[in-house]
């Protein structure tokens, strides 16, 4: 079995990401902050925020629940959630 998967979903879905760290045990959680092209937080701001601000809290707050299961969550963006 691969060590790792995809999973095509809303990742502000505190059920859909709660049911996947449970159901699969994970111990790793890789986030690529979804949504690039500061083009796009200007036309859709709120958008923009939702996936990548309640995104990654959605997930930070799924790990915290798991606790000691959780071993790394690694976090990879770009300068439109960073900033220059």
């Amino acid at each position: 079995a691969p060590n790792h998967f995809f999973v095509k979903g809303d990742v502000t879905s505190s059920d859909l990401v709660n049911h996947i760290l449970e159901e699969y045990e994970i111990d790793t959680v890789m986030h690529f902050a979804a949504q690039t092209h500061v083009d796009n937080s200007f036309g859709n701001s709120f958008t923009f925020t939702r996936n990548n601000v309640l995104g990654t809290h959605t997930l930070l707050e799924a790990c915290l629940r798991l606790g000691k299961q959780i071993r790394r969550f690694i976090h990879v963006s770009t300068d439109e959630v960073y900033g220059e």
